[in-house]
């Protein structure tokens, strides 16, 4: 056998083989570099969080911040956490009673007062998180965290 056929097809295999491994890491490593992407780069960029009373099982926080890309709002949801980072969810509702939460423009934004609950007694921080749907990847965020004095 010719010794340049022998080298052509193991550069061909070699080609092949290299092809395959890019493809297959290709997309594990764009997704790496987007998620990445996603949280230096955060939709919502938490400026303001102030608790504006606490009674019962309820806290009112009043939340300002900066959106920071233009994305559609999908979801907002609570959390509330404890010590030993355990959490439970929690609801958020608008103290305006407004329905819902609007898309809203870029730049600086007064969210305003967030009614959240359940907040028991022993818990140590309040998290509001929202999702957007930026392009065809839904990206979440921070809204408010606040940590509670114990």
């Amino acid at each position: 056998m010719n010794k340049h056929y022998v080298l052509a097809a193991v550069g061909a295999v070699s080609l092949m083989m290299f092809g395959g491994l890019v493809t297959f890491i290709a997309p594990v490593v764009t997704n790496a570099v987007i998620e990445q992407y996603d949280r230096s780069y955060p939709v919502w960029r938490q400026e303001v969080v102030t608790l504006v009373r606490r009674s019962g099982n309820e806290a009112v926080i009043y939340v300002e911040g900066d959106k920071a890309r233009n994305c559609r709002l999908q979801r907002v949801w609570g959390q509330v956490e404890y010590t030993r980072r355990a959490y439970t969810d929690a609801t958020v509702l608008r103290e305006s009673g407004e329905a819902g939460f609007r898309l809203r423009p870029l730049g600086r934004q007064a969210i305003g007062n967030l009614i959240v609950s359940p907040v028991p007694d022993d818990a140590t921080a309040i998290i509001v998180r929202v999702e957007h749907a930026c392009g065809d990847r839904l990206v979440p965020s921070v809204l408010a965290r606040l940590e509670l004095a114990q």
